[in-house]
């Protein structure tokens, strides 16, 4: 069954893959794959070094992903957001 063919909502997805939803993981680092090239180029983070961080905000994803609470006022967006910027800060 393919999940890329319809749009899902945050909930949506954090649900699947908490169902362990393989797909689920892929959309949504698709989804936020263009938040976190944004913030580097925000922070202005040398070309050589953009993999790397690229990496490090997928990480920072995956933490957001197990730690996010869904009954919080902030959406998942913000949550991830504010956890990376932090993360490439800390770099």
């Amino acid at each position: 069954m393919g999940y890329a063919n319809k749009q899902y909502n945050d909930f949506e997805l954090l649900y699947m893959i908490e169902e362990e939803s393989v797909e689920a993981l892929e959309i949504m680092i698709n989804k936020y794959s263009s938040l976190i090239y944004a913030r580097l180029k925000k922070f202005r983070i040398k070309q050589n070094y953009i993999d790397d961080y690229y990496q490090e905000g997928l990480l920072v994803l995956h933490q957001a992903i197990k730690k996010y609470d869904s009954d919080s006022l902030m959406s998942f967006t913000n949550f991830f957001d504010l956890m990376l910027q932090r993360r490439i800060i800390d770099l």
